[in-house]
């Protein structure tokens, strides 16, 4: 095995930061005997997924400090037990009881030590936080709940409650063939109802998401803003506790020196390197680099409810100016499938759709009096590495149909707020990764009507037929029907074509050779509760 902190050489990368890093190799070597350094990008605002809509802040904290009622196998997507042992379905799938395991133990915390086990309050609590706009907790951390806002979820919930013997109850408004996928969802945690309890006589409920405590496999240690997140192994986790006593989250910016740092051995895993630095990574022989399919995808979304978009005719003859093979290339360099559809086929539910570029009518651009308006990002997703240059080569393409079209891009949080304010765009290059294997949430989060004054329907498209058929799916008695149901959704997507789809990128995790038994989650996310070292 090469040395971790071995001298590399990269263009990118200046002598005196090598150096640097170099300097660290002393304090890795002890980590590594015992843990393991994920390099990410940013600094979680808080460590409650439940507030999250963004991949990278749900990976660092739902799979490591919490646990879900149910999980989704990540081979089989099945639904499958977790701190509910077993449940049943009741009155036509409009109540739901689920029966707890009896030996789940919070996490032991500086400013926390619970006095039981987990059970049924604490179950009731967490779903209570969220669905309760007057709950002593609903508006902590701001109040936003993006996956249980956007879904079916909240307003088909009529009541959470403890149930016979222990058990927690559902009661639905009507029956909901995605509320178990819905459960297993990165973002259905549970919290502990005693701790919270606890910081409310304190007076101080906003440490309920900036010092966590779960049941996970790990818990919070401490961190340095901006710098670096520690985790510690949970030694009384009901499965097992994990077979490494640290996980830690190094958090740089910067691309190229995330990159670095993998090299030098200074990180140990990292998400979604780039096209050319998968070049690199490849041709090493103490790195291993995951490719597995996922469920996301990047369009373009036109703004329907201004000119010239609000005519299908010219949503799709400007289909036909866009070069999408060149994107392809040019943008996911072979990391991406070209999208026939919005949705992947690694989904259950997918259907092939016909192409628009098999429908043909003129854009007329000398009708068009001003420039376009095009807004992005200016910061890589799983779904788009590289938006600004994705950007200008649609920009170009149009250019080349005598349109002219004026980019503007910015961050997510300022791209929300804008949205939501003020959707004066004409085009919004975008994207989605799913969190739940149920195209229910992906369907209904972006192209319902609800979704609009969500801010996250992104084409301000708003269509009856369209949400007929998604609660005609959502409602199902069989699993049969269901896929019928969203073949269709799919194939009205395409015909009244609210967006283009572009691509459906892969899965990519890069990490040391030393390391075996990480988990990749098909929804994007990694899980280290069995990673461990192997000799060498």
């Amino acid at each position: 095995m090469k040395s971790p902190c071995m001298f590399i050489h990269l263009r990118t990368i200046s002598v005196s930061f090598v150096l640097l890093l170099l300097c660290a190799c002393e304090w890795q070597g002890q980590l590594k005997k015992t843990g393991i350094v994920y390099c990410i990008d940013s600094q979680p605002a808080h460590y409650n997924p439940q507030l999250e809509s963004i991949n990278d802040s749900v990976a660092i904290s739902s799979r490591h400090l919490f646990d879900r009622l149910v999980d989704i196998d990540p081979i089989s997507i099945e639904v499958i037990p977790a701190i509910a042992k077993s449940w049943e379905e009741l009155d036509k799938g409009r109540l739901y009881r689920f029966w707890l395991r009896d030996d789940v133990e919070f996490h032991h915390q500086s400013y926390f030590t619970p006095s039981r086990k987990l059970n049924a309050s604490d179950v009731v609590f967490s779903f209570k936080r969220v669905l309760q706009h007057r709950h002593p907790f609903y508006a902590v951390s701001g109040g936003n709940y993006p996956f249980f806002n956007a879904s079916r979820f909240r307003d088909n919930i009529l009541e959470v409650r403890e149930g016979p013997d222990g058990s927690v109850e559902f009661e639905l408004v009507q029956a909901d063939s995605a509320f178990l996928d819905s459960l297993g969802s990165e973002f259905a945690v549970i919290h502990s109802a005693e701790y919270a309890q606890l910081l409310l006589d304190q007076d101080q409920i906003e440490q309920i998401d900036l010092a966590p405590v779960g049941t996970g496999p790990y818990k919070f240690k401490n961190q340095r803003i901006g710098t670096v997140v520690r985790y510690q192994s949970h030694d009384q986790y009901w499965k097992s506790p994990a077979k490494l006593q640290n996980l830690v989250f190094d958090i740089t910016p910067q691309t190229h020196i995330r990159m670095a740092k993998l090299l030098t051995g200074q990180c140990d895993v990292l998400a979604a390197p780039s096209s050319n630095q998968l070049s690199v990574l490849s041709n090493r022989d103490d790195i291993v680099v995951s490719v597995q399919n996922g469920i996301s995808v990047s369009y373009l979304a036109f703004n329907t409810t201004r000119a010239p978009f609000d005519s299908l005719s010219n949503r799709e003859a400007l289909s036909h100016l866009i070069q999408t093979d060149r994107i392809l290339d040019s943008v996911y360099r072979n990391l991406a499938t070209a999208a026939d559809n919005v949705l992947a086929s690694t989904s259950w539910a997918y259907s092939p759709q016909p192409s628009v570029k098999s429908i043909r009518h003129p854009l007329n651009a000398a009708a068009i009096e001003r420039p376009l308006v095009l807004w992005t990002l200016n910061e890589a997703r799983d779904f788009t590495p590289q938006p600004q240059k994705l950007a200008e080569l649609i920009a170009n393409d149009l250019r080349l149909g005598d349109i002219e079209l004026s980019v503007e891009s910015y961050d997510w949080n300022t791209l929300q707020r804008k949205i939501a304010e003020d959707p004066s765009y004409d085009l919004l290059l975008i994207g989605w990764s799913s969190q739940s294997n149920d195209p229910e949430y992906f369907f209904r989060q972006q192209f319902s009507c609800a979704a609009v004054s969500k801010g996250s329907n992104f084409a301000q498209w708003c269509d009856p037929g369209f949400d007929h058929l998604l609660n005609q799916a959502s409602s199902a008695q069989t699993f049969s029907q269901r896929i019928r149901y969203y073949h269709q959704l799919q194939a009205y997507l395409g015909k009244n074509m609210p967006v283009m789809p572009l691509a459906h990128s892969l899965r990519i995790y890069a990490y040391r050779e030393d390391l075996q038994g990480i988990q990749m989650h098909p929804f994007g996310n990694a899980s280290f509760k069995n990673a461990q070292r192997i000799s060498q």
